[in-house]
């Protein structure tokens, strides 16, 4: 596992606080309808654009020694996530009738 020193562990776990209000509060405020319709495409690509800014952040800042150390397990774990994440979608999309 990778080691955070104590303030890159703050840093994160205050990110990752921001992050998930942000969603909750975009949820929100998508549910009430105070957002017009014609802003949610340019909304989602701005979203997708920030996303992939992210990943490649995180990508630049990681070393091929960070790898090799934290070996497969974080590999296996990202996987098994996406793997739940796609079939919890799929099967709450079967379940209300999406299509």
């Amino acid at each position: 596992m990778l080691a955070l020193d104590r303030d890159s562990a703050t840093l994160v776990a205050v990110g990752t606080t921001i992050c998930g209000a942000s969603a909750i509060a975009a949820s929100i405020i998508s549910g009430l309808g105070i957002v017009p319709r014609s802003w949610t495409a340019p909304l989602g690509q701005l979203s997708a654009w920030l996303i992939a800014a992210v990943l490649a952040a995180i990508g630049t800042s990681l070393t091929w020694r960070q790898l090799r150390t934290a070996g497969a397990r974080p590999l296996l774990f990202g996987g098994t996530l996406a793997v739940i994440l796609a079939v919890s979608s799929l099967a709450l999309l079967t379940a209300t009738g999406w299509r």
